[in-house]
This record gives structure tokens, sequence and C-alpha cells, in this order.
């Protein structure tokens, strides 16, 4: 039967994009995997563990909302814990024992760890309370979200006198519509993105399309010369003008102007 179990769960597994989650083990002494039998290369570790089996044990019952909620704990307890937790999944992974340094390093010294918290029951029983899986939690809390939306659209969106309450009625509004995209989905949006594309070899002749792949300059300006005579791009140069020519063809006549201070003239273009 057991048998048959473990194989329908397989088969789930196989079905499931999530990864099988790993078992989450304490205080079984005859586990190796569980977090008392990892950490016996951490003395202080250990012997606190086994200090709350003995002393409190009724403390190793309590979930975490229990813990946050009567002890008041910080938030370096927290980070502690899911330190201490990181390293356990690692440990089992890889069938290692714990480290001291994978659960205290960066979150606090190794005095404030001995002497402040492994000497409280309290925080002890917490650092080994098993978190919640990211996944599950993430999803009870959109549960509860999903909740309070389906209470906010029953709420009145009128008064006793029958009038609109705008306020209310634009929350709840808000919330079918959040609704309705979930289950529905967002409307799909399209945009008509063409794409012309102008063949400019269409009006080559057939032989041009075929030309080689130039491995040479001269073969590329060979080609460069082809290309031009068959689309008619010749270009023509403006003709040199003869400077010589020009000289001669031009009479220049410049007169001193009379009474004028010494070095004054002007050009004559008169005939």
């Amino acid at each position: 039967m057991e048998n048959q179990i473990d194989n329908e769960e397989q088969n789930l597994d196989q079905l499931s994009d999530e990864p099988p989650r790993l078992v989450f083990v304490v205080t079984d002494l005859d586990n190796p995997a569980s977090a008392v039998n990892l950490t016996v290369n951490i003395p202080t570790v250990h012997a606190a563990i086994k200090r709350v089996m003995a002393e409190e044990p009724e403390l190793l019952t309590k979930d975490e909302t229990w813990f946050k909620q009567e002890k008041r704990l910080t938030v370096t307890a927290s980070r502690i814990r899911m330190s201490f937790w990181m390293d356990y999944e690692s440990a089992v992974a890889n069938g290692r024992k714990m480290f001291l340094s994978r659960i205290i390093g960066g979150v606090c010294s190794e005095h404030f760890f001995k002497d402040k918290f492994l000497s409280d029951n309290a925080k002890v029983a917490f650092m080994v309370c098993p978190p919640s899986n990211y996944l599950v939690q993430t999803r009870e809390a959109l549960m509860a979200g999903l909740e309070t939306l389906r209470e906010i659209v029953s709420a009145k969106v009128v008064d006793e006198d029958g009038i609109l309450i705008p306020r209310a009625a634009d929350v709840v509004l808000k919330a079918v519509m959040h609704l309705d995209m979930r289950v529905k989905g967002a409307i799909v949006q399209r945009i008509d993105s063409r794409t012309l594309a102008l063949n400019v070899n269409q009006n080559m002749s057939p032989n041009h399309s075929q030309l080689k792949i130039p491995r040479t300059l001269e073969e590329l300006d060979a080609q460069l010369e082809q290309i031009k005579s068959q689309l008619h791009l010749t270009t023509t140069q403006p003709p040199m003008l003869d400077t010589r020519e020009m000289r001669e063809s031009v009479e220049v006549k410049i007169e001193k102007l009379s009474g004028a201070a010494s070095g004054a003239y002007r050009v004559n273009n008169e005939e």
C-alpha cells in the first residue's frame, strides 16, 4: 500500500512543475537527516536542541505564528532561523553535516549566538521551527487576498436612501475588474506591424544576381562599374576650364582717379 502511495506521489510530481519538497525533520534521533543529528559537528547547537527537547518539549510543537505573537522575536532571530534551514536543506541535498559558519555567517557574532541566543529555549525552539515553503506561503497569501476581494465585491455601494456612494462603487468596480482579469485574462492588444520589402534587383539583368563574391579590390571595382553601367548611372565630369584662355579673354582697364589721394584707382569696364 505504501509503495502504491509513493508511486502516485511520483506521478503527481512528474505532472507538476514544482520539484518535490523536502520534509523537515527536527528531533528524530533515528533519522540521520534530522536537524538534531545534522548538528553533531556543532556541539553548542546540538546541545541546545537536546536541552529544549528535555526541558521544554512543548515549545517544539508551536508554529511560527505563535512565536511571533507570544515571544515577539527580533529580526535577527528570524534571520538566524532562515539561515539555519537554508544550511539544513543544503546539508541534506549534499549528504553532509551542518556548519556553524553557514548559520550565523553574515547574520550575527558567535558571542551573541552562543550567549544570547542559544541560552534561550524559546529562541532555539523558534530556530528549529521549520519555515513555510515559499510557494505555499505565496499561494496562501493570494487566496487570502482573493477572499478579501470577495468581501469588497459584496460591499454596499448605495446608502439607505438608494444614493450611490462613489468611493465605494469605485473600489468595488476595481475589485470586480481585477477578478475578471484573473479569471479571463487581460484583454489582448494587437499591434498591426507591417514590413515593406523592396527588391532592388528587379530591373537588373539576370546575370547581375549571379555575381561572384569579389576576392580583391580590383574585382570589386570591376563589379561596381558593371552595376553602374546596367543601372545607367554614368556620371559626367564638368569640363575643365583653361585658366590661360580665361586670362587672354578678359581685358581689365585700370585708371588713376584725379584729385584723389595717392594710391586711389578704379577698374574701368567700359568698352
